[in-house]
């Protein structure tokens, strides 16, 4: 019988961030992908149960099958002030 740890090994969290290896930048990526409940290990790296891992990746899973993935908000892009001018930095205008 198989048994698994009930947080993911850092190995796995190496893995699932690949190419990423520095701690903070590992959990920056954690963060933007929708892990918003971890909390840091004293090495750096997140510490993330494996059930939550499997929630948060099966809620992914369920999203872009129905067609609901987070998308660009183009339209408030565009309403953003200033949005339909060109700028370019370090050029003289």
């Amino acid at each position: 019988m198989s048994t698994h740890a009930a947080f993911l090994t850092d190995e796995e969290i190496f893995a699932i961030a690949h190419p990423l290896s520095q701690p903070p930048a590992i959990v920056r990526w954690f963060l933007k992908n929708g892990f918003t409940e971890i909390k840091i290990r004293p090495n750096g790296l997140p510490l993330i149960t494996r059930v939550y891992f499997d929630r948060v990746t099966a809620s992914q899973a369920q999203r872009a099958a129905v067609g609901t993935a987070p998308q660009p908000d183009v339209d408030a892009f565009r309403r953003k002030r200033g949005a339909g001018k060109l700028r370019v930095v370090g050029a003289k205008v």
